[in-house]
């Protein structure tokens, strides 16, 4: 009997020892679950780490009757382990992407920061965090996020379950 994909994740990144300085990638197949991960971080320690962005690509069969819309709702209701729980905050049927944002982003003075969850089809989904400042004419940029591979694991689990 395989173990869950949340615990497959965890071991994985655990026996993981990036090496030398800036962006670490980790990519494993899980050929039984029918995923790839790719988890990017600025800096990786022995329980976690600083990520930059986490990617999953479904390598099996989708689920017959999928939609981005249940795929998005099912998330964003499964979702643990983040700062922020996760909204769907918009489904773009003709592009194939579903948006999904923290629901209340976390301030800090005029700044916020936000997860942001793309999913393309049902088949692919990107985790990164921004931050954005409300004053007029500013840009977002993209922020690293702290995971313990736990969560990291929790977060995987709740995209592809």
């Amino acid at each position: 009997m395989s173990r869950p994909l949340a615990e497959q994740v965890q071991r994985s990144l655990s026996e993981w020892k990036p090496s030398g300085e800036g962006h670490h990638t980790f990519a494993v197949a899980y050929p039984d679950a029918g995923w790839d991960l790719s988890a990017t971080f600025e800096k990786a320690e022995s329980l976690g780490g600083a990520a930059w962005e986490i990617a999953l690509h479904r390598t099996a069969s989708e689920p017959e009757g999928l939609t981005m819309k249940t795929w998005a709702e099912r998330t964003a209701n499964q979702m643990s382990g983040l700062l922020e729980s996760l909204k769907v905050y918009e489904i773009d049927n003709g592009e194939g992407i579903a948006l999904l944002r923290s629901d209340g982003p976390q301030a800090r003075g005029t700044a916020r920061n936000y997860y942001e969850l793309v999913l393309n089809g049902t088949s692919t989904a990107t985790l990164r965090r921004f931050q954005s400042d409300i004053t007029p004419g500013s840009k977002r940029q993209q922020v690293p996020f702290t995971l313990t591979y736990e969560t990291l694991g929790q977060v995987v689990e709740a995209i592809v379950s």
